[in-house]
């Protein structure tokens, strides 16, 4: 396999992860879970504010101590860890903490993964576009997929 195609299939599963749940999460709290559309604007923010945040740490960790692909490793195996434990909590209050933990988890994800395409394209000016465009496919693709499976089975979209 080539540099491109595994920084390209790096990319798309990067942002498949961000548009499994960003697409349908609002449907399932607000007519689900009766969350109110304050609590769901809360829980969209925290991914943001963790954006602002946790890339610092993140970029710290691997340029210091583990190589980039061995945190963005950890990072991401605990955030769909603490994502699936989400899936089961029903309150407010606790989905809005793990959110923030799970954010904090991921933000740093998605520097390092530009740092790491960067890191091997040998004309990173030309070819990252190219390369990038795979994560919006990916985020594109998981969106979708997971909006039809959830018309077709009857839940909300």
């Amino acid at each position: 396999m080539s540099v491109k195609f595994r920084l390209g299939l790096m990319m798309f599963l990067q942002y498949a992860i961000w548009g499994s749940w960003t697409p349908v999460l609002s449907a399932y709290l607000m007519n689900t879970l009766g969350f109110s559309g304050a609590q769901v604007g809360v829980i969209y923010s925290l991914l943001p504010l963790a954006t602002i945040i946790a890339p610092f740490l993140g970029g710290q960790i691997a340029d210091r101590y583990f190589a980039s692909e061995k945190v963005i490793a950890f990072l991401q195996l605990t955030g769909g860890i603490l994502l699936i434990l989400i899936s089961k909590l029903t309150d407010y209050s606790s989905m809005m903490w793990l959110m923030l933990l799970y954010s904090l988890l991921y933000a740093p994800t998605l520097a390092l993964t530009n740092s790491i395409a960067f890191v091997n394209l040998a004309n990173s000016e030309k070819d990252f576009r190219k390369i990038r465009v795979w994560g919006t496919i990916g985020w594109i693709v998981a969106g979708l997929t997971l909006s039809v499976w959830r018309m077709t089975s009857g839940g909300a979209i």
